[in-house]
């Protein structure tokens, strides 16, 4: 039986508890290895810099359930290009746990410290996660003049994330304000390496939670949810012999090598895609292009029966 613990000791380990859930097919099925990739609207979460990619007006929704069905877990995005290179996106990602078993009430510790309960007791309860993002991106072009290999273009996209948590579990009620920024850095390798076979190379850092979120509770208990910097690389190469694309990817925490992650994903035709990852689980996953449309499908063996998501992005 899956068991929250309360929110009794400060440290940011429960409210971050929705952020930490990954978002969107694709990227899941790649591991979670999206910070240098992201180009559709699931980059608010992954990396808010992503959204600058998005070329025209896009929805984006993708659910999975949890924990063998026993949790809901939703994200939509509408991003929305405006004029100079700068694009708007609005997300909300949800959690709905039904039916957790209760504790009882917090006795201190020999330290003084509030310790949890029992499980079982009379405060039993759903527990209720949102968060609501407004994602501002801007992106740069450059095309500096290298001496051996003419103009390289450079592009240099930028975001910031002011983000809403809103939590209830059981008579308990939290709310908190963040903000995450994002970059990366695309080069195309053409010029560069003289060859028209050459593909993209891209970095992506985003640090979350800039200046700590501070989460509080209305039995006057409180949370902050600390800085975390992630970092990943990614190389697109296209395959014009078979009309394909292979990308590569990998996103590490700059202060934790075990967060390490890899992905990869080829297209093919522009129209259906394979892929294939591995972070903390063993991840695959497929998409398919339909006009406008995208479907994506991913599966994370998060336990023996595994997790299946669905994602879907409508482009106007």
């Amino acid at each position: 039986m899956w068991c929250l613990p309360p929110p009794t000791v400060e440290g940011g380990d429960y409210a971050e508890s929705l952020l930490r859930i990954g978002v969107g097919a694709r990227p899941i099925a790649m591991g979670g290895a999206f910070i240098a990739l992201a180009d559709d609207g699931t980059a608010a979460y992954w990396n808010p810099a992503g959204l600058s990619q998005v070329r025209s007006p896009q929805i984006y929704a993708t659910h999975a359930f949890l924990f063998k069905s026993l949790a809901n877990h939703s994200f939509i995005n509408v991003a929305l290009p405006l004029k100079n290179r700068f694009t708007i996106g609005l997300s909300w990602i949800y959690l709905n746990v039904d039916d957790i078993p209760g504790f009882s009430t917090a006795t201190p510790g020999r330290s003084g410290i509030n310790q949890p309960g029992l499980p079982g007791s009379s405060l039993p309860g759903n527990d209720t996660e949102q968060v609501y993002m407004l994602s501002i991106a801007k992106l740069y072009k450059f095309k500096p003049d290298f001496i051996f290999y003419g103009r390289v273009p450079i592009e240099l996209p930028v975001a910031v994330n002011i983000k809403y948590l809103h939590q209830s579990i059981g008579n308990k009620t939290s709310n908190g304000f963040g903000i995450d920024v994002g970059m990366m850095l695309r080069l195309g390798l053409k010029n560069l390496l003289g060859s028209d076979h050459a593909g993209h190379l891209a970095m992506g850092l985003t640090v979350r939670d800039l200046t700590g979120t501070y989460v509080g509770w209305n039995n006057r208990s409180n949370e902050t949810i600390k800085p975390g910097i992630r970092m990943g690389f990614s190389y697109t190469q296209p395959l014009r012999m078979w009309n394909s694309t292979l990308v590569i990817s990998e996103q590490h925490k700059l202060y934790n090598a075990e967060t390490f992650s890899i992905g990869g994903e080829y297209w093919y035709n522009k129209l259906i895609a394979v892929r294939i990852g591995y972070g903390e689980r063993f991840t695959t996953g497929a998409g398919l292009i339909v006009g406008r449309i995208m479907l994506d499908y991913a599966f994370q063996k998060q336990t023996p029966e595994g997790t299946h998501r669905i994602s879907a992005s409508l482009d106007f």
